[in-house]
C-alpha cells in the first residue's frame, strides 16, 4: 500500500517522472470548486459557529427511546426552537436533543437566548460562571456528540443557540461567519456551486416562504443553507457563483431568488443559474417529477403545459414480454407505475429495447443486450412509458431563464444561463439545445454536462473474483485510464459538437474521478479503490481529463470540480479532493497527500498564486 514517506531513490524517481511530465504538458483552464453540504458527519467545516453546522433536532422521553419521532407535534417558533420543554404529546413529556459537529476543535462556548437548561453528551464540558463550555475533540473519524435541551421557559424559550470558539466569548461582534481554513482552500477557484449545501437534490421547497434562513436553528437540515450565505461567500472570496433552482418552485419564488441575487451579489461577479441538479437522473425525486408533469405545481400552467409536451402510454407486460408501443432496437424506454413494478424493473431508470416486433418488444440494461427475464407470474401487469422527457426538462430550463432574464435586463452580461444535459446519453443533449433554440426561442448562454472519469461494470466482476491482495490501486488506476477515451472523452466530443452547433459555451458543472465501489457496495478490493486516490497515477489521469477539456473543439470554459472536502475510504465515493482541512497547513505535501487536489491547483488558470508549487516528500511508492 501506499505510505506517506520516500523508502528509496526508486521512489522519488517514479514521483518526479508523474510531476515533471505533467508539469510540461499541462494544459489550463478556469476551475470553480462544488462545496460540500452541510451535516453534523461532514469534516468541512464552514461556519465558526458550530451551532449552524448542528443536526436535525429530534425528541426522546427520559426512559424512552432514543429518538420517540414526536417532532412534527412539538410546537415551534418561526426560527425551529421548541416554544418550552418539556412539552407533553401523547401524555409523554417530550424534551428535545440534537447532534454536534465532532470535526471542530478546541474550547468552544454555549450561548443562547432564554431561559433553561441544557446537557452535552460524549464530549468534556462543564459550567463556568454561568456558560457551558463544551471541548471539541478535533475527530478525524465520526463520533457522535449530542445536546439535549431538558428545560425550557415556555414564556422566555431557549432560542438563538450559538456554540462559538471560547476567544470569541466577550467579542462576539466580530466572530468571522466562515472558517478562514475553509475559505483558504477555495480562493484560488473562480466559481463555486452550490448544489449540495442548499440540499437541491429532493428538494420540497415550492413558495418563498418555506426557503432556509439565516436565523434558522441550524444550517444543517434538508432544508439546506440559507441563500444570503451562498452570496455572503461568494462576496467573500470574489468568486462567480452557480446555483441550482428547486425542481418544484413556483414563478413567485423563482423571482424573488433572481431579485435577491440581482441586488446582493457584488456586481462584477457573475450569476450561473442552472434549473435543478441531474434533471436525467432517476435517483433523484425531480426526474420523475418532471416526467409525471410537475403532480400539484403551485402553478398549474406547468403541469399544463409539461401533460401537453408528451404522453404518457400504457404498457402491458406478460411474462417477459411488454406491449403497447411501436418501439425499435436500441431506443430507450422509462417506465412508471402506481403498482409495485415487475423485478428487476425500477421506475424512471433507463432500459434500451431488444427483440422489437411491432408492438412487441423486450428490455436489457445495455444497448444491443441480453434481455431482462421479469418476474410476474404470468400476470398482465399495466405500467406506464412516458415520452418527450429531454424536452420536458428543456421547459422547466426555460422557464426559469425567462424569470431570471427579465430580472436581470440591465446588467444581462452578468448573468449565465446554464442548461444541462446527461454526459453519458448525448442525445439528450441534443433534444433539450434543440427545444431552447428552435421550438421554445429562449435559448442558453452555456451547456453543461458532467466531466467524470471511472472504470467500467466489467472490471468489477473482475476484480471481485480475485484475491484482494492482487487487486493492486495501479490496476484500478490502469482500468479508468483504459475505459477513458471510448467513454467519457468520446461522451465529452460528441456533446461539444451540440454545445458549437448552437453557439453555447461548453462547461462542466461537476467533474473529476467517479471511481467508486460497484454500486456503493463492500467488497474485498474496495481499499484498492480508496488507495488508488491518493497514488501518482491519479494525477495523471486528472491531467488527462483537463487536456481533453482544452481540445478547441471542446474549449471547456469552466470546469467544476466535484468535490472540495470529504471522506476518502467510504462506499459511497472518494468525491472530496481533501479529506481534511487540515491538509492545507501543509501544501508541500500535498502531491502526496491530495494529488486530486493538487491537480486542480496546477492546472487551473491562476487567480493569484495560493500554494507555491513544491515537490513533496514523504511518498513511497511500489
Amino acid at each position: 500500500m501506499i505510505k506517506l514517506k520516500y523508502r528509496n531513490i526508486l521512489g522519488m524517481l517514479i514521483f518526479c517522472g508523474y510531476f515533471c511530465i505533467f508539469q510540461e504538458a499541462k494544459a489550463e483552464l478556469p476551475i470553480g470548486m462544488n462545496v460540500p453540504g452541510i451535516t453534523y458527519y461532514t469534516p468541512s467545516l464552514i461556519f465558526n459557529d458550530a451551532q449552524k453546522t448542528s443536526g436535525t433536532m429530534f425528541t426522546y422521553d427520559t426512559g424512552g427511546l432514543w429518538n420517540s419521532g414526536k417532532i412534527a407535534d412539538i410546537a415551534i417558533d418561526e426560527n425551529g426552537w421548541p416554544l418550552g420543554i418539556p412539552q407533553v404529546v401523547d401524555g409523554v413529556p417530550q424534551n428535545v436533543r440534537f447532534m454536534l459537529n465532532p470535526y471542530y476543535s478546541g474550547e468552544y462556548v454555549i450561548l443562547y437566548d432564554g431561559e433553561g437548561t441544557i446537557e452535552v453528551n460524549n464530549a468534556p464540558n462543564s459550567l463556568i460562571e454561568g456558560v457551558r463550555h463544551i471541548i471539541f475533540p478535533g475527530a478525524t473519524s465520526q463520533i457522535n456528540i449530542w445536546l439535549h435541551i431538558t428545560a425550557s421557559n415556555p414564556s422566555n424559550h431557549i432560542r438563538n443557540m450559538r456554540i462559538i470558539p471560547v476567544e470569541y466569548l466577550d467579542d462576539e461582534s466580530n466572530l468571522p461567519v466562515f472558517r478562514e481554513d475553509f475559505m483558504s482552500g477555495l480562493r484560488s477557484f473562480h466559481a463555486l456551486r452550490f448544489m449540495d449545501p442548499v440540499n437541491t437534490n429532493n428538494s420540497t421547497h415550492s413558495l418563498w416562504s418555506e426557503r432556509p434562513k439565516i436565523t434558522q436553528y441550524t444550517q444543517g437540515t434538508s432544508q439546506g443553507m440559507a441563500w444570503e450565505y451562498v452570496i455572503e461567500m461568494c462576496n467573500q472570496l470574489r468568486e462567480d457563483c452557480w446555483i441550482s433552482v428547486p425542481h418544484k418552485a413556483d414563478d413567485n419564488y423563482i423571482q424573488n431568488l433572481a431579485q435577491l441575487f440581482h441586488d446582493s451579489l457584488d456586481s462584477d461577479l457573475k450569476l450561473y443559474v442552472e434549473f435543478s441538479n441531474e434533471i436525467w437522473n432517476w435517483s433523484f425525486q425531480q426526474s420523475g417529477y418532471i416526467l409525471e408533469n410537475a403532480p400539484n405545481h403551485p402553478d398549474s400552467y406547468v403541469t399544463r403545459d409539461l401533460a401537453n409536451l408528451g404522453t404518457t402510454n400504457d404498457i402491458s407486460i406478460n411474462n417477459s414480454i411488454l406491449s403497447g408501443s411501436t418501439l425499435t432496437n436500441g431506443n430507450r424506454v422509462m417506465l412508471s407505475a402506481t403498482v409495485e413494478m415487475p423485478s428487476p424493473l425500477q421506475a424512471y431508470r433507463q432500459y434500451y429495447v431488444v427483440n422489437a416486433s411491432g408492438s412487441n418488444f423486450q428490455l436489457s440494461d445495455t444497448l444491443g443486450g441480453e434481455a431482462i427475464v421479469l418476474t410476474t407470474n404470468g400476470e398482465n401487469v399495466k405500467v406506464h412509458k412516458s415520452d418527450n422527457h429531454p424536452e420536458k426538462d428543456a421547459y422547466m430550463m426555460a422557464r426559469t431563464f425567462k424569470i431570471f432574464n427579465s430580472v436581470y435586463s440591465d446588467k444581462r452580461e452578468n448573468l449565465i444561463n446554464v442548461a444541462t444535459g446527461q454526459h453519458a446519453w448525448v442525445d439528450n443533449s441534443r433534444r433539450i439545445l434543440r427545444y431552447l433554440f428552435e421550438i421554445d426561442g429562449v435559448g442558453a448562454d452555456a451547456f453543461s454536462v458532467g466531466g467524470y472519469f471511472g472504470f467500467d461494470s466489467a472490471d468489477h466482476d473482475i476484480w471481485n473474483i480475485m484475491d484482494p491482495e492482487e487487486v493492486t490501486p495501479e490496476m484500478i488506476l490502469q482500468s479508468a485510464r483504459d475505459y477513458f477515451p471510448t467513454h467519457s472523452a468520446q461522451w465529452t466530443r460528441d456533446t461539444a459538437v451540440y454545445a458549437n452547433q448552437y453557439g453555447v459555451d461548453y462547461l462542466v458543472y461537476e467533474g473529476g474521478q467517479h471511481m467508486q465501489p460497484y454500486n456503493q457496495g463492500e467488497w474485498a478490493y474496495n481499499q484498492s479503490v480508496w488507495d488508488a486516490q491518493i497514488h501518482p497515477g491519479m494525477y495523471e489521469l486528472y491531467s488527462d481529463n483537463f487536456m481533453l477539456h482544452q481540445e478547441p473543439s471542446v474549449n471547456c470554459k469552466l470546469f467544476m470540480a466535484f468535490s472540495y472536502v470529504g471522506a476518502r475510504e467510504s462506499r459511497w465515493g472518494s468525491w472530496g479532493h481533501l479529506e481534511s482541512l487540515s491538509q492545507l497547513n501543509s501544501p508541500e505535501t500535498l502531491m502526496v497527500t491530495a494529488p486530486k487536489y493538487q491537480a486542480l491547483l496546477d492546472y487551473n488558470i491562476s487567480r493569484g498564486d495560493v500554494f507555491p508549487p513544491a515537490l513533496p516528500s514523504g511518498l513511497e511508492v511500489w
